[in-house]
């Protein structure tokens, strides 16, 4: 093995869930707390941050980890940071590891091993279906199992999201000691959290490619036949995990006797605290395999969290780990696959390969018809080293990476080389790895002088502008996108005031600048609670049309359902002048108010056409998602509330990006209602837009109408 270790897991998601009769979509994670004070410009660029379904991530972006290695370093971290003993809290699956509620540039190494809390999450690329079936021939693994099918006495652990445990072809396999670290229990079956989670199916595919039940006359073959495969939840139901999980699955694994570990998964910059347990493993004699990334396309790799076409993810390319990237049917290297130096070998990952999935209506006999990743490359090689250390029962980890490398096809591609970046060492061969032969080299194809031609002049390039409903980030300031025009968000207050998330601000396109002026956003939302200096409480409402503030009397702050930790601090500049002829009692909520009644979620607002307040009724969990509601800010309606006119109801955001059956598409209105517009080309969404597929939502349902082409 090179010096290389990936783990790369890109996914999105959208949630929903059922509670007290009233749908609800979990929210995205809060952004991380913004100062208190007034700003004219509002704070930089923010860690992306996806919508979630477990409390630990929301903490992620502000956690670091330390490690000690003995009590003097940790006295002397804590006096260096100015610190009690009572801020470590332990990570009771790691050795002498604590987090700490404070983010990595404020903090002083002090001689232990300090690292941030960093996002794990499942690779996505498109899906592109060819010839039923191949890949077993592919990699010879036909000729291998003539040899050996597999040992029930190795244990492959697969660090993955929940799994199908009562699957047909899975239900069979499994090793005992499975944990689920998102949710730290013993239970790490798929769709705990969210079964209607983007990516609550990967870990399901990635055990049946390294173990499903075989010659069993259902259901898919696998490369290993009797390899007992160790089921470890680090992601949650949306494909999603911090450090700690990851690195405490692995530490977990070994110490389990796991004589592999597959890590389908994967974050674009090292960690230190996984390297710490992929050290122990290797001391272990554990053979590591992990995805090398999907970022090997120049149009897409942005939108799998990667700075440039070929990066490869971690842990695939730390030293201690077997990085595998993805081929095809013809053995080609897939477009996402990524590549570089680290990469030790390829192996099928794109095409239709039928194995093991999960769905929420069919748990137990569902299958893929076509996959693409090198999430699903990684099990593959995985299930070779197990069958390997099954045959060659005395080979430490070395030994079985080496002969997996050793033995790879050199393919056509390579150009007659014994390893190219692309390729690694080869596609691998498991008939050539259990017998310890080599393949012959492939010839590479004559070589072809290019044809001169002389290039069409390009066309001029048009000045793209986001579409409606962005916030860009343009000249120090935050400005939303509207009707054609930008509107400045004159400071921070007013922008958290609009439960705007901080990572959805994007770079400015370069026709943005150009965009007419707006008016300026200036008053902070309807329905924000507030004081400021020596103040009473205010909420923000209407009156006569106008956004005032409100001063609410202690009564109606308790009857209404407030609580302390809803009322944000403004600065006296940041106070709006006008205020209210009246105080606020407890007969009705104020406008900008969720309140729930009669089994739905309304948002109270005020319709300017009429001059009334109304009450709208927030359509779908995917409505309430995607607006950045808070779920735990919905009160109890009151009859005044219920008997409200209806208004308008509330749908999905307008501006919104998403995602469906491996398209995107951009939420916009007309005048007849809500349509999806199909989002083209690629270099519009990432590399003028900057978006990622961290921006992206999976909804439920898609609106019913199809608009014209977003393009830039």
């Amino acid at each position: 093995m090179k010096a290389k270790n990936v783990v790369a897991f890109f996914i999105l998601a959208g949630l929903s869930a059922l509670g007290a009769g009233i749908y609800f979509q979990t929210k995205k994670v809060a952004h991380p707390t913004e100062p208190s004070g007034p700003q004219t410009i509002l704070a930089g660029e923010k860690a992306p941050l996806n919508p979630v379904v477990y409390p630990r991530l929301n903490r992620a972006s502000s956690e670091s980890i330390v490690r000690f290695d003995s009590n003097d370093h940790k006295q002397a971290f804590l006096e260096a940071n100015n610190l009690d003993l009572d801020d470590l809290m332990p990570v009771d699956t790691l050795p002498s590891t604590y987090t700490v509620a404070q983010p990595l540039d404020k903090l002083t190494s002090a001689g232990a091993l300090l690292s941030e809390q960093k996002r794990y999450t499942a690779l996505l690329t498109p899906n592109d279906p060819i010839a039923q079936q191949w890949y077993t021939d592919k990699i010879s693994a036909p000729t291998a199992w003539d040899t050996f099918t597999g040992s029930s006495n190795i244990i492959v652990a697969d660090i993955d999201t929940g799994f199908g445990l009562n699957h047909e072809d899975l239900a069979s396999r499994w090793a005992p000691g499975g944990k689920d670290f998102v949710n730290n229990d013993n239970d790490p079956s798929a769709g705990t959290t969210n079964p209607n989670g983007s990516g609550v199916s990967h870990g399901t595919v990635t055990a049946g490619l390294i173990g499903a039940a075989t010659n069993n006359g259902k259901g898919a073959a696998a490369i290993d036949w009797g390899a007992k495969i160790l089921p470890l939840q680090a992601l949650d139901d949306n494909g999603e995990g911090i450090t700690t999980d990851v690195a405490s699955a692995v530490r977990y694994a070994v110490d389990q006797g796991a004589k592999v570990i597959n890590m389908s998964l994967g974050v674009a910059s090292p960690d230190p605290i996984l390297k710490a347990e992929l050290d122990y493993a290797q001391s272990h004699n554990v053979v590591v395999v992990a995805a090398a990334g999907n970022c090997g396309s120049p149009s897409s790799y942005s939108l799998n969290g990667c700075s440039y076409a070929g990066q490869m993810v971690y842990p695939a390319n730390y030293p201690q780990v077997l990085a595998v990237g993805a081929s095809d049917i013809n053995d080609i290297r897939a477009s996402f696959s990524s590549y570089g130096p680290n990469l030790d070998v390829v192996a099928p990952g794109s095409g239709s390969i039928r194995t093991t999935a999960w769905s929420v209506s069919n748990q137990t006999s569902l299958y893929t018809s076509s996959i693409s990743g090198t999430s699903f490359s990684s099990p593959i090689v995985a299930g070779l080293a197990a069958l390997y250390r099954g045959y060659r029962t005395s080979s430490s980890a070395t030994e079985t990476a080496s002969a997996i490398t050793s033995s790879a096809d050199k393919l056509g591609a390579m150009g007659g080389q014994g390893f190219s970046n692309e390729y690694g060492y080869g596609r691998i061969n498991a008939a050539h790895a259990l017998l310890g032969t080599s393949s012959a080299p492939v010839a590479p194809a004559s070589p072809t002088a290019p044809q001169e031609t002389t290039p069409t002049p390009l066309p001029e390039p048009t000045q793209p502008t986001h579409p409606g409903g962005t916030l860009i980030s343009l000249e120090g300031r935050v400005y939303l996108v509207e009707n054609g025009t930008k509107r400045w968000l004159t400071n921070g207050d007013v922008f958290n005031s609009y439960g705007y998330p901080w990572f959805q601000v994007k770079s400015s396109a370069t026709g943005d600048a150009n965009l007419p002026s707006g008016a300026d956003i200036n008053t902070l939302a309807p329905g924000t609670i507030f004081i400021t200096n020596n103040s009473p409480v205010y909420v923000m409402t209407y009156e006569n049309g106008s956004l005032v503030k409100q001063q609410i009397s202690y009564v109606a702050f308790n009857a209404l359902g407030y609580s302390w930790n809803e009322v944000v601090y403004v600065p006296p500049a940041n106070v709006p002048a006008a205020t209210a002829s009246s105080i606020l009692f407890a007969n009705q909520h104020p406008a900008g108010t969720l309140v729930a009644g009669n089994g739905k979620a309304y948002l109270l607002d005020f319709d300017q056409a009429s001059s009334r307040a109304t009450k709208r009724w927030i359509l779908n969990p995917d409505a309430f998602t995607t607006n950045n509601f808070d779920w735990s800010k919905v009160k109890t309606a009151t009859a005044q509330d219920l008997s409200l006119p209806d208004g308008t109801p509330v749908d999905l955001r307008l501006g919104n990006m998403l995602i469906s059956g491996g398209n995107i598409y951009l939420v916009d209105y007309d005048s007849t209602g809500i349509l999806k517009r199909p989002v083209g080309p690629w270099e519009c969404f990432a590399d003028r837009w900057h978006y990622t597929y961290r921006d992206l939502y999976q909804t439920v349902a898609l609106p019913d109408r199809t608009g014209s082409l977003a393009t830039c």
